[in-house]
């Protein structure tokens, strides 16, 4: 359904629209299904996985990346996306958390009726769901640190790779 929708956004001719409707329907007739919940490109991977069969029973399912036919309560799927340029950010269920990759500023507005970033829902949470989201951030932080240090040291082949681990 994803690519489905950006085809018909990138295509201007309606003709060609109607005729990649009805193949679309077609082919995905028994796949409809929409999931109200954060996720990323990186979860791709694991998801075709999962449908495929490859390997047999799917991936193991830690570190970043969920495959998105698992089921998985509303709000507990998390989604890392780190820009080092500007802010990085953990969206979980309709809630985005900013903040910085040194400084202990954080920001959570409401994905759906915050679209302009303008509220700080942060010192609304309760303490418990304040920790939780510290937790998350430094998790998040780890994640940047696993992949900004190989791209920094220029070592992209798996024979030097095995010292990051």
């Amino acid at each position: 359904m994803f690519f489905y929708r950006c085809c018909v956004a990138t295509l201007g001719n309606i003709e060609k629209r109607d005729r990649l409707k009805k193949t679309t329907n077609y082919e995905t007739r028994g796949l409809r299904l929409v999931i109200d919940d954060a996720a990323e490109q990186y979860d791709i991977l694991n998801t075709l996985a999962d449908i495929t069969g490859v390997p047999e029973g799917g991936f193991v399912q830690h570190g970043v990346g969920r495959s998105l036919k698992r089921k998985i309560p509303f709000g507990e799927r998390v989604a890392f996306a780190n820009d080092p340029g500007y802010k990085m950010s953990i969206v979980r269920g309709h809630q985005r958390l900013r903040y910085d990759d040194v400084l202990d500023s954080m920001f959570v507005h409401d994905t759906e009726s915050d679209h302009f970033i303008e509220k700080d829902l942060y010192p609304e949470i309760l303490p418990k769901e304040q920790a939780e989201w510290k937790r998350l951030r430094e998790y998040g932080r780890k994640i940047t640190a696993y992949y900004k240090k190989p791209w920094d040291e220029k070592c992209f082949l798996a024979s030097c790779r095995k010292n990051y681990r």
